[in-house]
């Protein structure tokens, strides 16, 4: 052992020891700071050394553990998430995490971020435009507006870039639906739609199909075909009659993608064994059945991500909450392997909600815009 790559004066066990216990409070008192980690001390010990306390583990730092994400990027998310968030701060937050740090910006690259930046949407720091994260937020833009990087090295970066960003979203999504914050939960899970289809929320779902290029989805729209789970509903004769000014081989082209997406259908139960579906208050929770059947053959449970640069598999969300109140109660993610998949929900109820409360069951693409269905 070198003990001067360690700043030690000699490698003594005594020397040693006392720098290893004060890493060791150093990182757990950096987890206290981050909200990953309680530390509070023994009852029975005045002590105030790390080695006389109990640690509790945080949600936060359960979440990090899970998600390989660093403390750092767990305590900005204390800070910044709440339940306004809209998706252009989701997107904001995602790239100010720890992740991006090391993100490259190579000489005069912020020339080129100033040029890139003026192509898209949303505003960035002008002053920043040799910073990481200011970076990762350019490319993650340019993904979404599917517009050509300046340089080859772009490209290899927002790969990196999109390596990172869903294990961030996913993290974001279970600190959301811990908190209870229905509507930002849901601006997550359309973000995590953008990266993995490549267009902005706003732009038309039609669009997510590579062979639909504007002026067709101009006249699909103006035949009242404005969403995928229509246009799968339109037998291919029909279809081919919609689009008689395209070629063929185009509308073929967006049958063969179209069979890609799956749709399905949700049905729920209530169980109760009060009448009229009603709810005892006598119980802490309630449960509610879902059963999900597939409309569409599985020929495989690989997703449809012709821009994304991973393989990723089909998954879904389901949410049960209150839009009136911005409130989310329960959250389970789930794959669907089968024509029919069952899973339960339980709601917590409390005696002073007597009364009719309104529920509703939101069914979410991890994958695929335009296909969320809410009851």
């Amino acid at each position: 052992m070198n003990p001067s790559y360690y700043s030690l004066t000699d490698a003594k066990i005594e020397t040693v020891s006392k720098y290893l216990s004060e890493l060791v409070d150093k990182t757990l008192h950096d987890l206290d700071r981050a909200h990953c980690i309680q530390i509070g001390l023994l009852d029975d010990l005045i002590n105030t050394s790390i080695t006389a306390a109990k640690l509790k583990p945080l949600t936060l730092g359960r979440i990090a553990s899970y998600y390989y994400l660093n403390y750092k990027t767990m305590s900005m998310f204390y800070e910044t998430i709440n339940s306004t968030n809209d998706i252009a701060s989701l997107l904001q937050i995602l790239c100010n995490t720890h992740e991006y740090d090391e993100l490259p910006v190579r000489h005069n690259e912020d020339k080129l971020n100033s040029d890139l930046a003026a192509e898209l949407p949303w505003l960035v720091d002008m002053r920043q435009l040799d910073n990481p994260h200011v970076k990762a937020n350019l490319l993650l833009q340019a993904h979404f507006s599917r517009i050509p990087l300046p340089i080859s090295d772009y490209i290899t970066d927002t790969k990196s870039v999109l390596d990172q960003a869903i294990r961030i979203l996913q993290a974001m999504v279970d600190i959301a639906a811990d908190q209870g914050w229905l509507f930002t939960c849901i601006n997550v899970m359309h973000l995590v739609q953008m990266v993995m289809q490549s267009r902005w929320f706003t732009d038309s779902t039609l669009l997510s199909l590579d062979a639909i290029t504007p002026e067709i989805a101009t006249i699909l729209i103006n035949h009242d075909i404005d969403c995928i789970p229509i246009l799968k509903s339109i037998n291919n004769q029909k279809l081919f009659k919609i689009l008689h000014q395209a070629s063929q081989d185009k509308v073929k082209m967006i049958i063969k993608q179209l069979s890609n997406i799956p749709i399905v259908k949700l049905n729920y139960t209530i169980e109760t064994k009060e009448e009229n579906n009603k709810i005892s208050i006598e119980n802490e929770s309630f449960t509610i059945n879902i059963e999900l059947q597939r409309l569409t053959k599985i020929n495989k449970t690989e997703a449809f991500t012709p821009h994304y640069p991973k393989i990723v598999e089909e998954s879904w969300w389901i949410i049960i909450g209150d839009p009136s109140k911005g409130e989310l109660f329960a959250l389970k993610r789930i794959s669907i392997g089968s024509l029919k998949t069952t899973t339960k929900l339980n709601i917590p109820i409390t005696k002073e909600e007597i009364g009719k409360k309104n529920y509703s069951i939101y069914f979410m693409s991890s994958i695929y815009l335009g296909t969320d269905q809410q009851y």
